[in-house]
């Protein structure tokens, strides 16, 4: 059977009101977290280091660390090499004991590449899919002439270890799903528990293997917003599948309460989805909140249905409102961009520098050389906040070029950014105030 592909990319406007990047992966973390605390974990793994003959060491130090990842891996690959059968019945042991702390994804995410090789030294990089197959493959050619001692030691002496844990974990994602059916009753039964722990096993799991086949029972977890609803969202964050929204508009339909809480699920779940009706609707209601609320929740759908809405959602008093008319737009095709183009221009000139940033982004994105005066004005500011990675992306876009403007020392200020911006500033007197 072959491993479930990792979750794809979430939509950066839904990561910015879920909260950073850096927020998803402690929550994500907390929900896969193994019973036994870290630093007893630790310690555990460095007494089992030194029976076998390695040093002891103190619970917080790195090589203290290095045993547990050590100590991790082997574990899952001793598991891994048995028959079948024999495999079925570690099933338990490797799904309640050894995988929570292996599920979160944080140990994959701050990786910039991955090898495509585990046991050779090529400095090849892995380009597709397949990573956890191919990982899985290579390791049981392994296990005819390696002992899995030996397997760690040239994965930690080849790539580190922080690679080690990756192959961990994709080698326990990949024995797992082998046995999707027994897994299942697993995660069955934990979703069936009242205990904090079964529960956030259970819903790493879900994530982790893409066992969408539980996506109602999470939904209906969290929908219910009992002790349990915040493991649940957070699965629903990172599946963002679009089959849940059905129910979290129903959700609103019966309390617009809701609303608030929803919105935010909603907006990845629906990206590039059909605009829903009812949440269209509520893009006209008297009341502010709802409108933004109805309109971030509508935000990545790209839906030409929205081409009606965007305009009077630009115009509104309301900046955050406008803001996200600007996503609106910029979400839309091109044949029904063309209708809200003059209210793009319009929050050009927004009061609000997010909201002139966010109208500029879409059109550079669209290589149309009216942003570039509202880009060269953020350029030509003394400083500016986060959104600098932004500007400096729209730009380039726009440009084919950065023209070498140096976002480490923002502003005109220094010899290198004044003559970025007057090289920039030749491009719009040349592309866009020459043109016919």
């Amino acid at each position: 059977m072959r491993a479930p592909k990792e979750p794809r990319r979430i939509p950066p406007i839904f990561l910015a009101v879920v909260g950073s990047v850096g927020s998803l992966l402690v929550e994500f973390s907390v929900l896969a977290q193994n019973p036994r605390p870290a630093a007893d974990r630790v310690e555990s793994a460095a007494r089992a280091a030194a029976a076998r003959g390695g040093p002891a060491t103190g619970r917080s130090d790195a090589a203290a660390r290095a045993a547990l990842s050590r100590e991790e891996f082997l574990n899952v690959e001793h598991i891994a090499r048995l028959p079948p059968p024999q495999q079925k019945e570690q099933l338990p042991h490797l799904y309640r004991d050894i995988s929570p702390p292996l599920m979160g994804p944080a140990s994959e995410m701050i990786l910039s590449s991955m090898p495509a090789h585990l046991l050779a030294g090529d400095r090849q990089y892995a380009r597709d899919d397949d990573l956890t197959t191919n990982y899985a493959a290579e390791l049981d050619a392994a296990a005819t002439t390696m002992a899995p001692e030996q397997v760690a030691d040239v994965i930690v002496a080849n790539h580190g270890e922080l690679i080690l844990r990756l192959a961990t974990r994709r080698r326990c994602i990949h024995t797992l799903v082998r046995h999707k059916a027994d897994l299942a009753r697993l995660v069955d039964q934990d979703l069936a528990s009242d205990e904090p722990a079964a529960i956030g096993r259970a819903c790493a799991a879900i994530n982790a293997l893409r066992l969408t086949e539980f996506l109602d029972k999470i939904v209906a977890i969290y929908i219910a917003n009992g002790p349990f609803a915040r493991d649940a969202r957070s699965v629903l964050v990172w599946l963002h599948d679009s089959k849940a929204a059905k129910a979290l508009i129903q959700d609103i339909q019966k309390d617009p309460a809701t609303l608030k809480r929803h919105y935010s699920l909603l907006n990845g779940m629906l990206y590039r989805q059909p605009a829903d009706p009812a949440l269209q609707r509520l893009l006209a209601s008297p009341d502010a909140d709802t409108r933004f609320y109805a309109a971030y929740a509508l935000a990545e759908s790209g839906d030409e249905a929205l081409a009606a809405d965007a305009p009077r959602l630009a115009a509104d008093a309301d900046s955050r409102i406008r803001l996200v008319a600007a996503r609106i737009g910029s979400a839309l095709p091109d044949r029904a961009f063309a209708a809200v183009r003059p209210s793009m221009l319009t929050l050009l000139l927004d009061d609000g520098a997010d909201v002139r940033l966010e109208a500029a982004c879409g059109l550079a994105n669209r290589k149309d050389p009216a942003a570039a005066r509202t880009l060269l004005g953020f350029w030509k500011q003394p400083t500016m906040r986060g959104d600098f990675h932004r500007i400096m992306q729209a730009i380039s876009k726009l440009t084919d070029q950065n023209f070498s403007y140096d976002i480490h020392h923002w502003g005109p200020d220094n010899s290198q950014n004044a003559r970025a911006i007057a090289d920039f500033e030749h491009w719009i007197n040349t592309n866009v105030d020459a043109r016919p």
